[in-house]
C-alpha cells in the first residue's frame, strides 16, 4: 500500500501486512501509524498522528520544490530509495527484505512466536499474566477503579461521581479489549501476556467489546434471565446451562478471531465443536478446574480481611484468572487450528 504522511505529504510504500503498526515517516521523521486497512490507492495516516514531525530529512529537502519526486513513477522510486538509504537502481546490490525496510523506517515488527512453552504446561499456563505487560494491564484495570472509589468516598461531589463512573466504564472496555487481545495473541502462539502497541482508538476497542457482549447475550444471558425471573424447571435450567456451557467458549474464541456476527450462528459453532469434540471437552474441563481453583484460593486469601481489602483482592484475582483463561482459549486454537479450519 502507498501511505501519505500527514506532515509532509510524502508518499511511500509499505507492505500490506504492516497495517496498524507505528513508526516514523522517512521524509520528515514525523511519528505516524499505518492505517489498519489499505485502500486501493494511497491512504492518509493523518487521523492516527502520534507526535509532530522533527527536522526535515536532508535528502527530502534537497528535492527541487517544482519536482517533489511524485511526478513520475521512476522519480518517485528513486526518491523512495534515497530516503531509505538504499542502493540506486541498477547498482547490482541485493534488494532489502521487508524486515530490513521496516527497521530503517523504525516500524515495530509484530512478534514472531514458535508456540514453545518455557516451563511445564500447567505452570506455564498459570504464570501467563505474570510479566510486565500483564501486571501493568491488571494495575490499570483494577488499581485505577479502586483509587477512584477511594477518592469518591473522601471527596464526595455529584459531578465527580458521574466522571468516575464514566472512567470506570472506559477502563472496563479497555480490560475486555485487552482480554480479547490476549486470546488473539495466544492463538498465534504467544505464551505470555502481550505488550500491546496497537494504536486502536476507543471506537475500535468498543466495537470489539460489543462483539464479546453479543456472544454473552446469545449464549449466557438466556440462562441468567430465566433464573433471575424465578424459573426453576430442572429441564429448562439444564437445557439453558448446557447451551451456555457448550457454545459460549467457542463463541468467544470465534468472535475474537473473526470479529463478525455470523459466528453467533449455532450451526457454525457446532461444526467447529464436532471437529474438535474430544479436545474441546478437555478445554471445558480445564476451564472449570482453573476457575474453581482460583475461586477456592480467593476465598482463602480474602477470609478475615477488611471489606476494601477483600474487594481489591477479589478484583485482582478475578482479573488474573480471566487472563489465564484467555490464554487457555487462544492456545486451544493454536493447537487445533487445522481441525477448526477457520482460515483466519
Amino acid at each position: 500500500m502507498q501511505v501519505r504522511c500527514p506532515h509532509c505529504e510524502r508518499v511511500f510504500p509499505m507492505p500490506d501486512e504492516q497495517a496498524g503498526q507505528a513508526g516514523q515517516c522517512p521524509g520528515c521523521h514525523g511519528r505516524i501509524t499505518l492505517p489498519k486497512a489499505a485502500a486501493a490507492s494511497s491512504v492518509i495516516a493523518s487521523e492516527l498522528l502520534v507526535a509532530p514531525p522533527t527536522a526535515a530529512d536532508a535528502v527530502y529537502a534537497a528535492v527541487p520544490p517544482e519536482n517533489p519526486g511524485r511526478s513520475t513513477p521512476a522519480a518517485s522510486d528513486a526518491l523512495d530509495r534515497r530516503l531509505l538509504d538504499l542502493p540506486p537502481v541498477g547498482s547490482g546490490a541485493a534488494p532489502l527484505s521487508n524486515k530490513e525496510v521496516l527497521a530503517k523506517l523504525k516500524f515495530q515488527p509484530p512478534p514472531e512466536y514458535t508456540g514453545v512453552r518455557q516451563l511445564p504446561w500447567p505452570i506455564d499456563i498459570l504464570v501467563y499474566p505474570a510479566n510486565v505487560a500483564g501486571l501493568t494491564a491488571l494495575a490499570i484495570v483494577v488499581g485505577i477503579p479502586v483509587l477512584l472509589t477511594v477518592l469518591q468516598e473522601v471527596v464526595f461531589l455529584p459531578f465527580l461521581g458521574l466522571m468516575f463512573l464514566l472512567a470506570k466504564v472506559a477502563l472496563g472496555v479497555y480490560g475486555a479489549w485487552y482480554w480479547a487481545e490476549c486470546t488473539a495473541d495466544s492463538a498465534k502462539g504467544g505464551t505470555r501476556a502481550p505488550q500491546i502497541l496497537d494504536a486502536a482508538g476507543y471506537g475500535d476497542k468498543w466495537s470489539r467489546v460489543c462483539g464479546l457482549l453479543a456472544v454473552y447475550a446469545v449464549f449466557v444471558l438466556p440462562a441468567l434471565a430465566y433464573f433471575l425471573s424465578g424459573g426453576r424447571n430442572p429441564a429448562v435450567v439444564g437445557l439453558l446451562l448446557g447451551w451456555a456451557l457448550v457454545f459460549f467458549p467457542m463463541g468467544l474464541l470465534a468472535m475474537v478471531l473473526h470479529e463478525g456476527l455470523y459466528v453467533l450462528n449455532p450451526l457454525f459453532l457446532l461444526g467447529s465443536i464436532v471437529r474438535t469434540f474430544v479436545p474441546y471437552a478437555g478445554l471445558l474441563v480445564l476451564i472449570a478446574v482453573v476457575a474453581a481453583s482460583f475461586r477456592l484460593v480467593a476465598g482463602r486469601l480474602v477470609q478475615g480481611s477488611a471489606s476494601l481489602e477483600r474487594a481489591v483482592l477479589g478484583l485482582v484475582l478475578a482479573g488474573y484468572v480471566s487472563l489465564v483463561l484467555a490464554h487457555v482459549l487462544g492456545r486451544f486454537y493454536w493447537r487445533y487450528r487445522e481441525r477448526l479450519a477457520w482460515d483466519v
